[in-house]
Formats: structure tokens, sequence, C-alpha cells
């Protein structure tokens, strides 16, 4: 067994004894630098993070309020500074030479902003920032942040997506630079293996592109079929991807399902640390999307989840898509994740004994 095995090991056990503490979650306010052009309509914009933000604001935990709060939110105000050089583990030179330079569109649906590409690094460190507590079995966290990433391929963007977050996360968590970084040296070098569970509508081309093949990472999409980007079927590229394409109309119940057979297939892959890409979309409702879910329904998910996995302490959650906001939408449904994922640290913690702890 590896150290960074056996300090896995030995923080899960030692986390069972601690206090349940507030849920981190990681903001990115410079994502309000990446707008549309002027003039133009687009559901990818700032209000989804507004709407999320109004949803939240009242669990936040505050130095009057220290019990009293749910969330402890940090904003990331100093960027990794290697980003550039960790984004060349996921896309191509041609690409990230084309994104730091080009301003306008990539694509009918993705736009770059003057200011976009400054704000990128911002974004990644949100997600790192989720994926090594989870690392570090410090999580269950969150990261909260735009625009999504699980479109963009190694060799370009699409999908409103200009980098991918989670793909990039999964490989910095085995990078010493970023271990360093982000207080996670003493893990040495030793690798872990990394799962990605994505439950957004749409199925996240880019993830598989990344990681088909990728010994030590394993991707697990549930998503509806034949809709954006087109390849939603159940044919994977590779025996680390598992890929299930549901029904338009698909109710909670049966997503749910699928969601967690889905965690079963990643944990039968023997990982470590799991990341989920949990996007939005498939509430009902949601202009891009064809699912019935209810913001309810995520809480489910979330708490089954956390539950299921290790109690939550290596788990990483990052926001990719969902574009309905007010009533029923984006907001209501993080909140809804937050309070799901409590729940499942605190089912979790109680269940440990019987899921017998890490299994590195």
């Amino acid at each position: 067994m590896s150290i960074t095995n056996i300090f896995l090991t030995i923080t899960s056990i030692l986390l069972i004894l601690t206090p349940i503490r507030p849920l981190k979650v990681y903001t990115a306010p410079t994502h309000i630098n990446h707008a549309p052009p002027p003039g133009g309509y687009h559901v990818e914009t700032k209000l989804r993070m507004d709407d999320i933000a109004e949803n939240i604001k009242d669990i936040i935990t505050t130095v009057d309020t220290p019990s009293e709060g749910k969330i402890n939110l940090q904003k990331i105000t100093s960027p990794y500074p290697s980003c550039p050089s960790l984004w060349s583990s996921v896309h191509s030179s041609e690409y990230l030479s084309h994104l730091s330079t080009h301003r306008g569109g990539l694509d009918s649906d993705t736009y770059i902003s003057p200011h976009t590409y400054a704000h990128l690094p911002y974004a990644q460190t949100s997600w790192l920032s989720s994926c090594t507590s989870a690392l570090l079995g410090q999580g269950p966290s969150l990261s909260v942040t735009r625009p999504p990433g699980h479109h963009a391929t190694r060799c370009g963007g699409m999908g409103f997506c200009l980098v991918n977050f989670a793909a990039a996360a999964a490989k910095g968590i085995n990078d010493k630079d970023v271990r360093d970084h982000f207080g996670a040296s003493g893990l040495g070098s030793g690798s872990v293996k990394v799962g990605i569970l994505d439950i957004d509508v749409h199925f996240g081309n880019g993830i598989e592109d990344i990681l088909a093949g990728e010994d030590g990472y394993a991707y697990c999409s549930i998503h509806q079929a034949g809709i954006y980007p087109g390849n939603s079927g159940s044919d994977a590229r590779a025996e680390n991807i598992r890929k299930v394409g549901l029904t338009q109309g698909t109710e909670g119940e049966e997503w749910g399902r699928e969601v967690m057979i889905g965690l079963e297939w990643l944990k039968g892959q023997g990982m470590d640390v799991l990341i989920v890409a949990c996007g939005y979309d498939g509430l009902e409702g949601d202009p891009l999307g064809g699912f019935a879910l209810t913001p309810g329904d995520f809480r489910t998910v979330a708490r089954d989840i956390t539950r299921g996995f290790k109690g939550g302490e290596f788990t990483a959650w990052g926001v990719e898509g969902g574009y309905k906001t007010g009533e029923g939408g984006i907001g209501e449904a993080v909140r809804e994740t937050i309070e799901g994922i409590m729940e499942g640290v605190e089912g979790g913690r109680e269940g440990k004994g019987e899921e017998g702890g890490i299994t590195c």
C-alpha cells in the first residue's frame, strides 16, 4: 500500500470521530467577466450564479452565526498560477494557444468575451480547491462557477464549454505541483484512482474524449439520449467509460436509480476519489433539456451519493449546466443539493462501520 493510500485510510478513520463541519462551497466571482456579446440572447450568463447566490445566502456560515450556517463560502481571489500547464494535460497546445488569443465565438453556441480567458484560471482553481479537499479526505465540497466544462474536448471548446474543468481537476489530483500548492504535499507522489460521475442532462463528450483508456480514471455519464452533443448512446469508447442514455421525460425515481447504479459501477473500478459533475439542466422546464426532474430529486441523489461513497469525505461536486432560474430552477436545486449532501454526511458516518471505511 502506498503512502498516499495509507494517509487516505487513516484520514477516513479519524474523520468519523470529528464533528460535522459546514460544507465548503468555492466560487469564482470573476465569472461576471465572462459575458455574452452585447445585444444578443444567451442562456449561459451570470444570472445562473445570481439565482444560486440568492437561494443559499441564508445558510452561509458567518462570524455572527457560526453554528447556524450549513456552508462555508470561500471566494477564489487568487488563481492557481500553473493552470495553463495543467490544462496541457487535457487539451492540445494548438487549442490552448487559440483559446488564449481568440475573442468572439468559437462556434454558434460558445463565446469568448474580452475578459473570459483571465477568468478561466479562477474557475479552475475553484474546481481544484474542491477536488483537493476530497483528496485530503476533507470533503464533501462544492465548486459553484461558470461556464460549464464537460463538452470541451482535447482539441476544442463547444457547448458553452472552453476548458474541461472536471477532467483537469481529476488529472490535477495526481499532479505534484497541484498537491504542493493546495496543501497536499504530505501525500507524496503516489497516485489515486479518480472517478467522475456526470449527471448533467447532456453527455459529457469532452470528458470521454480526454479520459477514455486512461489508467486510474473512470467516467460514468447519466444523460438524455438523442440530444446534444449527439454521441449519447451506450457505445462507450473504452472500458473505463460508462454511458447511460435515458428517454425524454425521465423523472426523478428512474434517474436516481440509474445514477446510483452508475456510482456502484465507479466503486467497482476501485475509485479512491469521486468527482460529481453536477448539471441542473435536467430540471423540468429547462430550455436545453427534456427530463422532468425537481429540485428535490437533486436532494435525494446528493444524499444517496454521499452516503454511498465513503460518507462524502472523498467526494467533490462541481456545477456544470443548468439554465432554468427562478421557481424550480438551478438556485433551488443547488440549495437542495447542499441539504442532501449534509444529510448524506450524517447518514454516511452512521453507516461507516458497515461500509468498512475507505477501500484503497
